[in-house]
């Protein structure tokens, strides 16, 4: 018990709440509208569409969490975080006389519309260096136990403000997208079978997240992990007996603790 209360003084705050959060269900669902694969992330009804799938269905709490968290979004996206830039410091096509948008929610990624004296125009925002950039540099380590760790590279690494780290992925021999919550630049995978299955090809893709929102999702990368030898058989012992002048001998083991 000391030695959990001691590694749990060495996380950071940040990192109790997401671990506190994912291990319980009503605040687990909290984070699930953040982790959507709809391509219009903001919509209000397709984000309770999906709210109502067959896990939250039959639990009300959980369903008023993901609810509540579709609201957030949907308004945090209508007015991205930041200010726009004044007409005299816009440059090349940002002042072109065009109608690019209307609204914030139109703009890709957290560039917001903004007026530039004759049109509207998607344009980042005077505060774009607060924002976390995409993260970069997978990389891949294949365990002795067959699970892999994802390594990635980000600016936010030594960041005074909390940041927590999406990881999504998906094999072709799968029909879901799974998904894990970080708050470090790294990510460990299980094995097979509950985990990444042995000579699929799987992609991977990650975001970093702060309070002022995120730049999005990595570029997908590719990896087929190899098939794990097994390790040998444990707990090997044997028994001999005699019997009408022969030696009965009696071999037993276990069977080996990874394997694919």
């Amino acid at each position: 018990r000391q030695k959990d209360e001691n590694a749990d003084a060495q996380l950071s705050l940040s990192e109790r709440a997401i671990t506190a959060c994912l291990k319980q269900r009503q605040c687990k669902w909290c984070l699930f509208a953040c982790e959507r694969q709809r391509e219009d992330y903001a919509d209000y009804d397709d984000c309770l569409s999906d709210c109502k799938n067959s896990r939250g269905r039959h639990n009300e709490a959980a369903l008023l969490a993901c609810n509540e968290s579709c609201k957030f979004i949907s308004q945090l996206m209508q007015s991205k975080y930041g200010t726009c830039p004044v007409y005299a410091d816009m440059h090349g096509f940002s002042t072109a006389c065009v109608v690019e948008c209307g609204k914030d929610i139109e703009c890709d990624g957290m560039r917001k519309c903004c007026d530039n004296g004759c049109g509207k125009i998607c344009h980042r925002p005077l505060e774009s260096s607060e924002f976390p950039s995409v993260p970069t540099h997978m990389s891949f380590k294949e365990k002795s136990d067959g699970g892999m760790l994802v390594e990635w590279e980000s600016n936010m690494r030594n960041a005074s403000q909390p940041v927590i780290y999406v990881f999504r992925w998906w094999c072709s021999s799968a029909h879901s997208v799974l998904y894990s919550v970080t708050t470090t630049a790294k990510v460990k995978l299980k094995g097979y079978p509950s985990g990444i299955p042995p000579a699929a090809k799987c992609s991977y893709m990650v975001a970093a997240i702060t309070l002022h929102g995120s730049e999005g999702f990595s570029p997908v990368k590719t990896f087929t992990k190899k098939f794990l030898s097994p390790s040998a058989p444990v707990n090997l012992e044997s028994k001999s007996k005699l019997h009408d002048g022969k030696v009965d001998v009696t071999v037993r083991w276990q069977p080996p603790l990874y394997t694919d």
